[in-house]
């Protein structure tokens, strides 16, 4: 049975998909609205972006609300994701 723990148990182990060397103090970059003119992703990496922006949706929609506006700019950029995003 799926349940909201296992849920967010799942959407935290593919840590390892996720560059974690830098840091900041917020998720959201300082050029969040920016559009950026750098290459598309390539197939198989806009699914990876993609399943990672739905699980940061449901992330913030459940635990963390603090997050809500970078996912929802992410959520805008899933249908053609660049390498800025």
């Amino acid at each position: 049975m799926l349940t909201i723990s296992n849920k967010l148990i799942f959407c935290t182990t593919n840590r390892s998909l996720i560059n974690t060397k830098d840091s900041v103090p917020t998720p959201a970059p300082t050029d969040l609205h920016a559009t950026g003119t750098s290459p598309k992703l390539p197939p198989q990496e806009a699914e990876t972006f993609h399943t990672f922006v739905a699980k940061a949706l449901f992330l913030c929609k459940r635990a963390r609300p603090d997050i809500q506006l970078a996912v929802a700019t992410l959520c805008t950029r899933v249908k053609e994701p660049n390498q800025d995003d």
